[in-house]
């Protein structure tokens, strides 16, 4: 993991109240350990509304752990996970997750290769999603 990343795990940590929005979009190469580490400190930060982690190698299992926060979180309100590598299970991890997040307003998962089946289980969860 590279230094920046490591200062901004402890900013989230930390509930820094000036970062409210974080991207860190492509160039950055985040992979599915720094994303686990990265979902530990989103689970209970109370500042951060947007996070950007396109163009990325999350992953199933960096999908899996997002979900984990998710499902604790209640502040995020936009997670971008454009080309991610995120598949079916992935989804389906996430999907589960909007079923007790009422917080997050946008998810962006364009080219993650979740088909149809992946479709419909987001449609599903946010049936139950109020």
């Amino acid at each position: 993991m590279n230094v920046k990343v490591k200062e901004l795990l402890k900013r989230i940590s930390d509930n820094d109240p000036t970062l409210t929005t974080l991207r860190l979009n492509g160039g950055i190469w985040l992979y599915q350990d720094d994303t686990r580490a990265l979902a530990k400190a989103l689970a209970t930060n109370t500042t951060l509304k947007t996070l950007g982690l396109c163009y990325n190698r999350v992953g199933i299992e960096g999908a899996c752990a997002l979900a984990e926060a998710l499902a604790i979180n209640k502040t995020l309100n936009t997670l971008e996970l454009t080309i991610n590598y995120i598949g079916l299970t992935g989804v389906r991890a996430l999907a589960k997750a909007l079923t007790r997040n009422t917080t997050l307003k946008s998810l962006d998962l364009e080219e993650n290769d979740i088909g149809p089946d992946g479709a419909c289980a987001l449609a599903e969860a946010l049936t139950r999603n109020t």
